[in-house]
């Protein structure tokens, strides 16, 4: 089995050209975001390369969505540029410190001086083996943040009426009753974070 057979993701891929027929709303993807014990599999920082294998490919998990209420970075400078780390934790109370960020997007806008929003949906995935200077036992494969997508105020409250089951139409009645405006979105800063903490204090909707 070679390298690129060990990630579960490249069964499912088929060959072939590719395109972008829409773009999903970070609200619409929270259902899949994962509540699992433990992101991929450990409740370390890498998995064991004999261990992964070893897993059936339909119980394998090489990719997974998280998100965190808490996001930290740190930058380790270098002649060749500043490798940049995470540290977060998730709304079910894991905990990860210092994982490489490789998402190329986040990386420049580090660059820059932007510091991310503690609430992120964050995609984990698993680097190739390699084993450190001295490690003894088998090669790891460590756990990188491979992509980051920071959710606003604005993304939050749609979450929020997601999981008290209120429709759109039913946010923006609401909004021009309390707020005298359209939608959301025209806002101000002080308004979005109140009419979210309003939405944080309803209970979820029913199963």
């Amino acid at each position: 089995m070679d390298q690129d057979r060990m990630a579960c993701e490249n069964y499912w891929i088929q060959p072939g050209a590719w395109r972008r027929i829409n773009r999903a709303e970070p609200y619409q993807v929270i259902s899949f975001c994962s509540d699992r014990t433990h992101i991929l599999h450990t409740h370390n920082k890498y998995v064991h390369e004999p261990w992964l294998r070893s897993c059936p490919i339909p119980q394998r998990r090489t990719l997974e969505l998280i998100r965190t209420n808490s996001f930290q970075v740190t930058g380790d400078v270098r002649s060749t540029g500043t490798r940049w780390k995470g540290t977060f934790s998730t709304v079910s109370g894991q905990r990860l410190e210092n994982l490489p960020i490789t998402d190329p997007v986040m990386a420049k806008r580090l660059d820059t001086g932007h510091m991310p929003s503690s609430q992120c949906l964050v995609t984990m995935s698993l680097g190739l083996p390699y084993p450190p200077p001295n490690w003894e036992g088998d090669a790891p494969c460590w756990k990188l943040i491979a992509g980051v997508i920071e959710l606003s105020t604005a993304d939050l409250i749609l979450i929020e009426m997601q999981r008290v089951g209120w429709s759109i139409n039913e946010g923006r009645s609401f909004i021009e009753k309390c707020y005298g405006k359209r939608s959301r979105q025209h806002l101000t800063t002080g308004e979005q974070i109140e009419f979210l903490h309003y939405l944080q204090t309803l209970g979820a909707i029913a199963a």
